[in-house]
């Protein structure tokens, strides 16, 4: 039986797709893997290079860009594993990277997934899972508050949010760069949502695993390094906030997608601000301005119908 199904969604990454894929077939130790490669349209050669230099590698080669979370569930359908490893093709893993993860899920029968650490490319931590946000941290983080509290203060008023990564705990949300799914549990939970353009999907899908009475894990000792960004030169920030909003909206319902979406549209006026202190004008506001209007008219939408659900009538019984 296959242990690992290791799904990566390419677009226009050709080189740090080898890389990713040599790291791979080094470091996967003893395991059973396959690797299966769904390139969303890719227009520098991604395809012919899988081709060519990994034939052990299945290729599934769209006509046209899916987007991360529809590619991934293209590889999740057709995965033979008793785990499925989605890593982005900017994503490297470590020696043991692999083996560790899946021990991870085989010593803990209710986990449904299990990330690693991730660090920067200069070996600084960028992620270590997350906590759901609340909005005593959407505060924090929107004033810019969190860049300044000392630590021992931000690890005893937000203890559940700011954990030094060096020990495994149940974070609410995993980085999608690199997150392995029991196989059991997908079939169970369902797919990722494919609702969102850029970000969100991996949120949703283990606040759904958790809803569902599973574990979400994060195990310190496996590392993968992660570029980020590199199969979209630019993503605007309202994109992935938008989508982070509705993961939120989605996950805990209309009162706090109101919340989520009035902090957003602070940052974009923080945005705003910042743009005209330092002069570059209507070419940066422009698009803040619109984003500005969109979460209005979204926050005016949600309130309408948070007011239709709390006026609606009890259902009755018979």
């Amino acid at each position: 039986m296959t242990d690992v199904s290791i799904i990566v969604v390419s677009y226009n990454t050709r080189d740090i797709l080898r890389r990713c894929l040599q790291a791979v077939a080094a470091h996967c130790g003893d395991l059973r893997c396959e690797t299966i490669v769904i390139d969303n349209a890719s227009t520098d050669g991604s395809a012919a290079m899988v081709a060519s230099e990994f034939p052990a590698v299945r290729l599934i080669a769209n006509t046209d860009n899916r987007m991360f979370a529809a590619a991934s569930n293209q590889g999740m359908a057709v995965a033979v594993g008793r785990s499925q490893l989605l890593l982005n093709s900017d994503a490297f893993v470590g020696a043991g990277t692999v083996p560790q993860l899946l021990g991870f899920l085989d010593q803990h029968p209710r986990a449904a997934a299990v990330g690693p650490k991730v660090l920067n490319s200069d070996g600084s931590l960028q992620s270590k899972g997350f906590a759901a946000p609340r909005i005593g941290l959407g505060l924090v983080r929107i004033s810019g508050l969190n860049k300044w509290l000392p630590e021992r203060l931000k690890r005893r008023w937000f203890a559940r949010y700011f954990w030094d990564g060096n020990q495994a705990v149940m974070p609410d949300v995993l980085s999608g760069c690199c997150m392995m799914l029991r196989a059991s549990a997908v079939r169970e939970i369902g797919a990722l949502c494919e609702d969102f353009y850029h970000g969100g999907e991996d949120g949703e899908w283990c606040f759904r695993a958790r809803h569902a009475g599973w574990q979400v894990w994060f195990c310190p000792a496996a590392v993968v390094v992660h570029i980020g960004g590199a199969s979209q030169a630019r993503i605007d920030d309202a994109i992935t906030l938008r989508d982070t909003v509705r993961a939120w909206e989605t996950s805990f319902g209309l009162g706090y997608g109101i919340v989520a979406e009035t902090l957003t549209c602070i940052y974009q006026a923080q945005r705003w601000a910042a743009a005209g202190l330092t002069g570059k004008g209507g070419a940066v506001r422009a698009p803040i301005v619109r984003e500005l209007r969109l979460g209005g008219r979204k926050i005016a939408a949600l309130a309408r119908r948070w007011r239709g659900s709390r006026s609606a009538p009890a259902p009755t019984s018979p």
